[in-house]
């Protein structure tokens, strides 16, 4: 690798971590954290086309990138409250044992206050194995973390708004975590329509998939010896 490649990789892992900093940096008021996830997804939408140049999607090449170098290793966990939904237009007698596994799931989730974490999700693997053979469609395979984000990601930059309904959590640690949300007087059991789990993606777990990437990008692009501002370009003129 030569010096003015090296020396390309370091400028532009700086120029993003500070980026990264200055998410951080923002003063907590009403909408902060909004201002931070678009901030921090729009990081991850440069470092994906940095990694992946030759994906021309956005959604494959976020959704590439989300599971090669953002270290997250929930992502391939399906949403166990979003597959109960998913199930409620699949009654057919092959579906039973897979509505038994969702809702014995889903009764060991307590209600109140607690913040369950997505590491209580399914992994495919699991899921795969439940869904009938006999079923050609997989749409659950849509309710994997990697696309939920993906999704999330798309209500930020397109509608700027979150789809959840949970409230902003503080947490220790940088996760994904569900939120009981819903009616008061509603039964203790789940029920989609009343009384639900609401996926939260917090602020701080945005910025972890941000420094994580960039760590693991910088490795590759080293690597590979490969200039990342390759694949960006700067003209008068856009065409």
């Amino acid at each position: 690798m030569t010096k003015t490649t090296d020396e390309a990789i370091a400028r532009f892992v700086d120029h993003f971590s500070r980026h990264v900093e200055a998410g951080r940096a923002l003063v907590d008021s009403d909408g902060s954290d909004q201002y931070r996830k678009l901030l921090y997804v729009a990081v991850l939408d440069a470092l994906s086309r940095a990694a992946y140049p030759e994906i021309k999607k956005n959604g494959q090449r976020f959704l590439s990138f989300i599971r090669d170098f953002s270290d997250w290793r929930h992502h391939h966990r399906i949403s166990l409250p979003h597959l109960a939904v998913l199930l409620e237009s699949y009654q057919e007698p092959a579906f039973v044992p897979l509505h038994s596994f969702v809702r014995d799931q889903l009764q060991s989730w307590q209600w109140g206050d607690e913040i369950v974490s997505i590491s209580r999700d399914p992994d495919w693997n699991t899921v795969a194995e439940l869904w009938p053979t006999s079923c050609e469609s997989k749409p659950w395979q849509q309710l994997e973390h990697a696309s939920l984000l993906y999704r999330y990601r798309n209500s930020l930059v397109h509608e700027l708004r979150t789809p959840s309904s949970a409230e902003p959590v503080q947490l220790p640690a940088p996760e994904a975590i569900y939120v009981s949300t819903g009616a008061e007087d509603a039964l203790e059991e789940f029920q989609p329509r009343r009384r639900w789990w609401s996926l939260s993606y917090p602020a701080r777990f945005f910025e972890s998939l941000c420094s994580n990437s960039l760590t693991q990008l910088q490795a590759h692009l080293i690597a590979e010896a490969r200039n990342p501002y390759d694949v960006f370009r700067d003209a008068d003129y856009w065409i």
